[in-house]
């Protein structure tokens, strides 16, 4: 396994315990509403964490269908298992009606073959839902991706924000795994957050001190990375030197041919 699937499971796994805590279960109710499933379908739930999406899926598509979720990280599938009762273990046979990933993208990094990879597991008329954040959200995250391009250091960085401009980045990247684009929206917000200016330090220095981030802090690189990481908060504030995030993503709904 390399470096950056390590990092991100390793980050994860330390995630799995307060996973719930956040927006994620707002968002996995919503999955269910945008996929619309109906009893019978098959049904894969890729990067499925604690289980949100699945766990709504399985009741969704009742007893004649199948549900198949998988993580990287084994603490959020023990959780999924413990705590929603799931069962997460099983064989990814090609010919579902319906594949989610929910909350993941933009990590890991060059997402064209994956998505192309993905839809061969897809039925004819199959469905793909995914999201992305939007560009005013989760701010902290893809303002590290971003300085990582710039400073030469996205191979310690698994995430790759760069294609994601406008919500028409989305339909670009199912036209180039073969998908035909049904939808493109911006869900609701999820809530939001107002980044202090007097507390912009302290947001920086928790952020390196996560080990997926563990490279920004080499004493070589952390002065200019913190530079550039102030001046970017710095030009998105307002008034009061404040920053303000609000919790929204693309959303997109692509079929298989």
């Amino acid at each position: 396994m390399d470096s950056d699937l390590l990092n991100i499971k390793s980050y994860y796994n330390s995630r799995a315990a307060t996973y719930d805590d956040f927006f994620h279960p707002l968002q996995a109710a919503d999955y269910i509403i945008y996929v619309n499933p109906q009893p019978g379908e098959a049904w894969l739930d890729l990067a499925c964490r604690t289980g949100l999406v699945t766990h709504l899926a399985t009741a969704a598509v009742e007893s004649t269908g199948h549900v198949i979720g998988i993580n990287i990280a084994e603490a959020m599938l023990q959780h999924a298992r413990d705590l929603n009762g799931l069962e997460t273990d099983g064989v990814v046979r090609s010919g579902f009606d319906i594949i989610t990933c929910c909350s993941t993208l933009p990590i890991p990094k060059n997402i064209d073959p994956m998505l192309q990879h993905w839809a061969e597991y897809l039925k004819p008329k199959g469905k793909l839902i995914i999201d992305v954040p939007n560009t005013n959200a989760l701010l902290n995250t893809g303002m590290f991706a971003r300085i990582a391009l710039r400073c030469g250091l996205d191979s310690v960085i698994p995430d790759d924000w760069a294609w994601i401009k406008t919500l028409d980045s989305l339909g670009e990247k199912f036209e180039q795994a073969g998908l035909v684009t049904e939808k493109l929206f911006v869900n609701r917000a999820y809530g939001g957050r107002i980044y202090k200016k007097d507390k912009l330090e302290g947001w920086f220095e928790c952020t390196v001190a996560v080990l997926m981030y563990a490279d920004f802090r080499r004493p070589s690189v952390v002065e200019t990375v913190k530079v550039k990481w102030l001046k970017e908060f710095q030009a998105l504030a307002d008034e009061e030197s404040n920053v303000h995030e609000e919790i929204k993503f693309f959303v997109g709904i692509a079929r298989k041919v």
